[in-house]
């Protein structure tokens, strides 16, 4: 897409990190930047952007802590004593007498922690209004640029592949953060699968596709190729042997030329079982590994 501002993400190979929108941004920074360079408004507002988004990508407080804060503001200094005199063996004097002088220390720690908590939402808040801001601002300048077309185009990839937490991040992630006129989005992903993958999260009832349908504006659907093209496409690259050490048993190598036909019974197979795209690709890769591991030697053929 000559001339359009691009960038592409291979959401399973980022799936390793558990905060998406980190490397999600990492990539948008790495791959917007080059085409600013000559345009010194946009440029500066896409800093301008990518430094307000720090403050939404700053770690918030540890959900351990979250959770000790919350247990904690939700018991009185009396029913603290009494859970910790029953861990000490009964002796709820001994425990009082050791536990109290802290209690209150506690209670001021959590009462901190949840006001920074707070804060913290607050000001991720404002720097996610800003960041759009920043953002419209940047489309802006762009318009008024003969180098750059628009709109900006955002290809996310593989995301059917995350595991479900990481996927319904990033969505969410995007949704809130990329609603910006002249950016589009572009997300290549099995909808049923990825549907499925939300279940891990809100339960074995929640509707999937109609929560993804909240993402997408519109959803468009490839023809899957030709199961035949595919085949040959895959054989293209294994280094198969030569024709002469194949032989079938029965008196002598098999009489042919060449390995034409292996595609044609690759397909035939694949359409009989059903095999996805991918389970082909991956068959393929036992069969070319399965050749290496014979090197040169004759193979055996069962007919």
């Amino acid at each position: 897409m000559a001339g359009y501002p691009t960038v592409y993400f291979d959401a399973w190979k980022n799936d390793f990190t558990p905060e998406p929108l980190v490397a999600f941004i990492s990539e948008i920074d790495q791959g917007l930047s080059p085409f600013f360079k000559g345009i010194p408004r946009a440029k500066k507002y896409f800093n301008e952007a990518m430094n307000s988004m720090k403050q939404v990508l700053k770690p918030a407080l540890k959900a351990t802590m979250f959770g000790v804060a919350k247990h904690g503001l939700g018991l009185s200094s009396d029913h603290v004593v009494k859970l910790i005199s029953e861990v000490s063996g009964g002796d709820t004097g001994v425990a009082t007498r050791e536990v109290m002088p802290n209690i209150a220390d506690i209670e001021k720690g959590m009462s901190a922690a949840v006001d920074a908590a707070l804060k913290q939402h607050k000001n991720t808040k404002q720097s996610i209004v800003t960041f759009k801001e920043k953002l419209t601002l940047l489309v802006a300048a762009l318009e008024e640029s003969n180098d750059v077309k628009l709109p900006i185009f955002i290809f996310v990839d593989e995301l059917d592949r995350c595991r479900p937490d990481y996927a319904v991040e990033l969505l969410e992630g995007i949704k809130h953060l990329f609603g910006v006129p002249g950016v589009y989005f572009l997300v290549a992903t099995n909808m049923n699968q990825l549907g499925e993958s939300t279940k891990a999260i809100y339960g074995a009832g929640f509707d999937g596709h109609r929560y993804l349908k909240r993402f997408f504006d519109m959803e468009y659907f490839l023809p899957l190729p030709n199961s035949l093209a595919y085949s040959k496409s895959l054989f293209l690259n294994v280094p198969l042997p030569p024709v002469g050490l194949f032989y079938t048993g029965f008196g002598g190598s098999i009489s042919f030329e060449n390995y034409d036909f292996l595609p044609y019974i690759f397909s035939t197979c694949a359409d009989h079982f059903g095999c996805s795209l991918r389970d082909q690709f991956q068959a393929m890769k036992i069969f070319e590994a399965a050749l290496y591991s014979v090197a040169n030697r004759r193979i055996h053929i069962h007919c």
